[in-house]
């Protein structure tokens, strides 16, 4: 029985994780938003043994009217937005509210393409006009897992990275 379930009551010590896989790629995430993405055996971001004090996946900060949020539980746990996670069949998604902003991140994986699909909504519940701002963090690793557990420094030495205006 496949069904959409969500979780307000978020508790890093016992976390829940969704599992998306199109067979090549696959996404396991947790409710605190924290996770690993990996294809076809090679880590695409860094996994994390400890989601408590260094959790890792991907993170989206929302700023404007005043206030800065994630959009999941994890990293900062500590923050008072208030937050909630569902998991579905074939996405999961994460929201928060602090103060006249909302948010939202959801995760999925492509069926035919290896690759992983965010999609980010800001909600601004003022009648007023915000500006705001969304950033998002991670630590690719494109390594597979045994090797960045036995040289963790190596793996993040030789990234590059481009932007193309066109």
């Amino acid at each position: 029985n496949l069904q959409t379930e969500e979780y307000d009551q978020i508790n890093p010590r016992l976390p829940r994780v969704h599992v998306l896989s199109n067979g090549d790629w696959t996404l396991a995430v947790s409710d605190t938003g924290a996770g690993v993405s990996s294809c076809q055996g090679v880590d695409i971001t860094r996994r994390s043994a400890d989601l408590l004090r260094r959790p890792q996946g991907v993170f989206a900060v929302v700023e404007g009217a005043g206030v800065r949020f994630c959009l999941t539980r994890a990293p900062d746990y500590q923050e008072q937005a208030a937050k909630r996670a569902e998991f579905a069949p074939g996405y999961a998604a994460f929201y928060a509210r602090k103060g006249v902003l909302e948010g939202g991140m959801s995760a999925s994986v492509h069926p035919h393409v290896q690759c992983e699909q965010r999609t980010v909504m800001v909600k601004n519940h003022s009648s007023k006009k915000i500006k705001s701002t969304v950033v998002f963090y991670f630590e690719p690793s494109l390594t597979k897992a045994a090797d960045a557990a036995a040289h963790p420094a190596y793996s993040g030495l030789f990234l590059e990275s481009g932007y193309d205006e066109g």
